[in-house]
């Protein structure tokens, strides 16, 4: 199962530029990583200082939901689904 999405990558990484997000999430492109980290902005989940991105309290708080949901996917969800 691959990762939940930049949510997961920024709390298993840590702050981040855009390219490094980009690259360790290959199968999202560029327009959709950038629409999708916006919405995370507007929802306080994600913020952007000097040119990095990191979660905020409120994103970072999702983390033992997240790995719930994760943990079900990687049981439940079949490779087939995800393409």
């Amino acid at each position: 199962m691959e990762r939940l999405d930049h949510w997961d990558v920024l709390l298993e990484d840590g702050k981040q530029r855009f390219v490094e997000l980009a690259n360790k999430i290959p199968q999202v492109s560029d327009r959709v990583l950038v629409e999708r980290l916006k919405e995370l902005e507007r929802e306080e989940i994600v913020c952007k200082e000097n040119n990095l991105y990191c979660l905020t309290p409120r994103g970072i708080a999702l983390e033992k939901s997240m790995m719930s949901v994760k943990r079900w996917a990687e049981t439940w969800v079949r490779e087939e689904e995800c393409s």
